[in-house]
């Protein structure tokens, strides 16, 4: 028997509290780990999971009890549970023992699916972009701005393959680092079924007057462009709908 591909994949991310992106990530991974699903991201083309042997480097214990033979732990220390700290001491094991345990463990491809990789690969390696947030608002991100300003270009110029969660964050990557489209693939995030489907619930449809309505849910952070869905609404021949927000409120609520 031919020996399987072998793909590890970077679960540094996680968080214990996770955020958007942690959550992202942890629903994906779990979803490649799992040989009886297709894959779900298309960056393994056409090909099913139990084709290829996939090596997840993380600290989630989660995945360590459920998994424990395809985990290979890493320090609690890198997480960015643990701040500016973690995220420096992240991006050093990159370039430093990952690297080094990829080389010795005869991994064929690394896959990141966040904006984070390895500077100087020993093997190929597709790294994911979700946007480019702290080099379009520098001032929520002081500290990152730098990063995506010199290290990202630098990464995905040594990246095999680069994929992007939307159109929009790939003309910017384009418009920003100069890089060839071609080398860049769209693939939208994905979503659990079992979760997310339509639901009738007559007592919030009652307690709100709902009827006819446009759902909107997440966070309401100005660079979210929750006010370019309220202009596009307001736009649509849509006089019986309305448009309805869940989330946390926030200050864009108070000033809009």
């Amino acid at each position: 028997m031919s020996k399987l591909p072998k793909i590890a994949i970077n679960g540094t991310y996680l968080q214990e509290q996770g955020s958007g992106l942690g959550v992202v990530n942890q629903n994906l991974i779990a979803k490649l780990m799992n040989k009886d699903e297709p894959d779900p991201t298309g960056i393994l083309s056409q090909h099913r999971q139990h084709q290829f042997d996939f090596q997840l480097y993380s600290h989630a214990d989660c995945f360590k009890s459920q998994y424990p033979k395809q985990v290979i732990p890493v320090d609690p220390s890198l997480s960015p549970d643990r701040g500016f700290s973690g995220h420096i001491k992240r991006i050093l094991w990159y370039q430093t023992a990952l690297n080094q345990q990829l080389k010795r463990q005869q991994a064929d491809l690394f896959f990141s699916p966040v904006a984070e990789g390895i500077f100087f690969p020993c093997i190929p390696q597709i790294v994911t972009v979700h946007d480019l947030i702290p080099l379009q608002y520098p001032e929520l991100s002081p500290k990152w701005k730098y990063y995506y300003l010199y290290a990202l270009p630098f990464l995905l110029k040594q990246s095999q393959g680069i994929i992007c969660v939307s159109e929009y964050t790939k003309q910017d990557i384009v418009k920003n680092y100069r890089l060839n489209p071609d080398s860049i693939n769209v693939v939208y995030n994905g979503y659990t079924q079992d979760l997310f489907y339509p639901q009738a619930e007559p007592t919030i449809l009652q307690q709100y007057g709902l009827d006819k309505y446009l759902l909107y849910v997440g966070d309401m952070r100005f660079y979210k462009n929750l006010a370019r869905c309220l202009e596009a609404f307001d736009s649509l021949p849509l006089t019986d709908y309305q448009f309805v927000i869940t989330g946390k409120k926030t200050v864009f609520l108070s000033r809009n």
